[in-house]
């Protein structure tokens, strides 16, 4: 197969073309020597300076590597490995400020010099108040924040004695301490005496925010597990035991109570029908009471002038025009001054009056303190009543099914045998009920699976339409159909 070569050298420039715009000028203008001379130019001012213009001792080194000191001893110091190691993180730039490295890539001075360099918290102090600060302590007179710094340093100190061991192993190696109880404090343990914890947390002047803060950057914050995370959303037994009429041989007294109790659940299912029938079928008319013709016409005809027209004559006749007597018309007359005065001296006495009353109520409930106390305790009985109220349907919410679904759960059929049915050995009894069903009823009512329905599978296929063709008729079909249809 022939491969495709592709050249990715640049586009050749034509001798003479036109630059009488900026597009074209760009376009046939060759700049790679100009291009090639300026990045000679920045790498010599990279290194520093252009290489001409520099004496011989900076551009070339005498090398006195091979040179080894007098009787073959070596003057170097034999620092330790964490020593080197600091003294190595000291003179390390920062990778971010690598680039900028003066000594290594570049001659060229930083402009803006001591980026790299790490300041202690001394350092970063204000020179005044450093002085300040010095002055006091000379003087003997320090601060008590900073005698409390100096307490939590060595407390600090001696805590990481103390967990040196255990820090430096990571698995325990030591188990002189019962695991199981939560109250021993083993040797070598990061938290702090219950104590420390306690001191911390009893403390009026800090906020919670605070004391958390604290206790969890000193390892001594007590994480506790939730209460109500174990804890069984019902009160109900995963097998129920079953009730003593279901035994292949009952006692009677057990078995009549067991029917009573199938008698009442098919009395509440006869109920719940009649409700529904009560408020949709027996709503309608029955067929003696439904609307016939007559009942159509006679409201059909409500409101034609020609049939209503006897109906007024009638009326009109019995209601004589003597009958009727003449409503006077009434006449608004202005109120003279003498009025509006009476009206309103009635007004400002009605006003009194409501103050006095007021007034009085007030004078009269300071003498009401007996009954006010009687209502108070009425009040607090009640919410004591309502409390105690909660907590039993609280109670009694465990032990029923919760609505997770838009179904209600629906109790299982009693498994019962009637008394004409009871047999004395198990050999000839047949089982009631279904296992399964059973089990899968149980989960429901413990709020383990949700209540569900059986959903029918509605199958939507259209029949096919057959037709014979012509081609296949043989002549006699028809006479088959004729006897059919005959």
């Amino acid at each position: 197969m022939a491969v495709m070569e592709v050249s990715i050298n640049p586009p050749k420039i034509q001798k003479r073309a036109s630059k009488k715009n900026k597009k074209s000028w760009r376009k046939n203008t060759d700049l790679e020597e100009v291009e090639d001379f300026l990045e000679d130019q920045r790498l010599e001012e990279r290194l520093g300076g252009a290489f001409d213009k520099r004496s011989d001792s900076d551009l070339f080194v005498v090398d006195n590597s091979s040179k080894t000191p007098e009787c073959g001893i070596d003057t170097t110091v034999n620092l330790s490995k964490k020593e080197a190691r600091k003294k190595n993180a000291r003179e390390k730039t920062l990778k971010c400020f690598s680039n900028l490295d003066v000594e290594k890539n570049s001659g060229i001075q930083d402009p803006k010099k001591g980026r790299d360099s790490r300041k202690t918290p001394e350092e970063r102090k204000n020179p005044v108040l450093k002085r300040k600060e010095e002055e006091l302590a000379k003087a003997g007179i320090i601060r008590e924040k900073m005698v409390t710094a100096m307490k939590q340093r060595e407390k600090q100190k001696d805590r990481k004695k103390a967990t040196q061991l255990s820090r430096t192993t990571r698995r325990r190696t030591k188990f002189d301490f019962d695991l199981w109880d939560t109250n021993v404090v083993p040797e070598n343990n990061i938290r702090e005496d219950e104590a420390n914890h306690k001191e911390i947390d009893n403390n009026e002047w800090l906020e919670q925010q605070t004391k958390d803060h604290n206790l969890n950057n000193t390892r001594q914050m007590k994480k506790k597990p939730p209460t109500d995370f174990y804890l069984k959303e019902t009160s109900l037994s995963a097998v129920e035991i079953p009730h003593g009429g279901t035994s292949y041989n009952p006692s009677y007294k057990e078995h009549q109570d067991l029917l009573w109790k199938a008698a009442m659940v098919e009395l509440n299912k006869e109920k719940e029908q009649h409700k529904l029938d009560y408020h949709s079928t027996h709503m309608y008319p029955k067929s003696s009471d439904a609307p016939n013709e007559s009942t159509y016409i006679t409201e059909m005809s409500e409101g034609i002038e020609a049939l209503e027209k006897d109906k007024d004559s009638e009326e009109n006749v019995e209601e004589s025009p003597e009958d009727i007597d003449e409503e006077p018309t009434k006449v608004n007359k202005l109120k003279t001054k003498k009025q509006r005065r009476d009206a309103l001296k009635l007004k400002m006495e009605k006003k009194r009056m409501i103050h006095g009353k007021r007034e009085k109520m007030k004078v009269l409930d300071v003498f009401k303190t007996k009954t006010m106390n009687k209502e108070i305790k009425a009040e607090e009985k009640k919410t004591v009543k309502k409390v105690a109220k909660r907590k039993e349907q609280k109670v009694l919410k465990k032990s029923m099914p919760a609505y997770l679904t838009g179904h209600k759960f629906e109790e299982q059929d009693l498994d019962l045998k009637l008394s004409d049915e009871l047999k004395g050995s198990l050999m000839s009894l047949k089982p009631e009920g279904n296992l399964l069903n059973d089990r899968f009823k149980s989960m429901q009512k413990r709020n383990l699976i949700e209540t569900r329905v059986k959903h029918k599978i509605v199958k939507n296929r259209r029949k096919r339409k057959l037709q014979e063709k012509r081609s296949y008729k043989m002549g006699f079909e028809w006479e088959k159909s004729y006897i059919k249809k005959k």
